[in-house]
């Protein structure tokens, strides 16, 4: 019985991840109604931007530009997540004002080609800019890694109970910016008929754009967290926690959070 409990336990901190990748999958839905297949990859993205300016440089992902900016030294965990977070945010705007709002009235399959289009293109972007990475890369920790002793014979690292708690109030959150503030209770309108959110007083483009923004960064952030408990590949957000988190969403009808919160931590 603790080995059961133990791998259940030591499972919370991937549960969490592919938790709040679906909620980020839900906030893109209910502002633009785009299943967004790259959200994996755009949070592995700005993750490895995080991995970098822990080595004091910055990436660039735009052909032209040199490789990346040189500060020369690590500039800490509190400003390397704070830069990361912000290419996050100017990444989904970025992504939504240059693809998917043009596309706003093209078939759904449209969508879903060009959301793979950016999963090939980041994955591109991450072989190009860093080296020697099929091995994995390591990220330094900053949330509390210590074992936790349960029982006698039962401990376990805390870092995943703590990313679990943060993805659970990350939720709640998101849940009540979305029932009780106005801007909400507009996007949740725009999701399912524009005239709703216009009559509130709101563009449904622009809330379209606040949704690909806040999906980026909370998926950015929550990997950003979890990438010490893992070994960072290109794949690894892309494919391998993206298809579960897609399940997760499709359980919560890509418009609830707490359906998509759960069934994420249970998968």
């Amino acid at each position: 019985m603790t080995d059961y409990l133990f791998f259940l336990l030591l499972g919370s901190g991937a549960g969490a991840i592919i938790a709040a990748l679906g909620l980020g999958l839900v906030i893109t839905y209910q502002g633009s109604g785009v299943v967004n297949f790259s959200a994996g990859a755009m949070a592995m993205w700005g993750t490895y931007v995080y991995a970098d300016l822990r080595n004091g440089e910055y990436p660039f992902p735009i052909p032209g530009l040199p490789d990346r900016y040189h500060f020369g030294d690590d500039v800490g965990y509190r400003w390397a997540l704070i830069l990361a977070l912000l290419t996050a945010a100017l990444l989904g705007l970025v992504v939504y004002l240059l693809i998917f709002r043009p596309l706003r009235q093209a078939p759904a399959l449209a969508k879903v080609v060009a959301s793979v289009g950016l999963i090939i293109l980041f994955i591109t972007l991450v072989e190009r800019r860093f080296e020697d990475i099929t091995g994995g890369l390591r990220v330094n920790a900053i949330l509390p890694r210590e074992p936790m002793t349960l029982t006698g014979d039962l401990t376990i690292p805390r870092d995943g109970l703590w990313l679990l708690l943060i993805v659970a109030i990350v939720a709640g959150g998101l849940w009540a910016y979305s029932k009780f503030l106005r801007i909400g209770l507009a996007t949740r309108a725009a999701a399912e008929n524009e005239k709703g959110a216009v009559m509130l007083g709101y563009s449904p483009d622009r809330l379209a754009a606040l949704g690909w923004v806040m999906s980026s960064v909370v998926t950015t952030f929550i990997a950003i967290l979890a990438a010490p408990q893992i070994q960072l590949t290109p794949t690894i957000f892309t494919f391998t926690f993206l298809i579960p988190a897609l399940g997760a969403a499709l359980i919560g009808k890509f418009q609830n959070f707490w359906p998509t919160l759960i069934t994420g931590v249970l998968i």
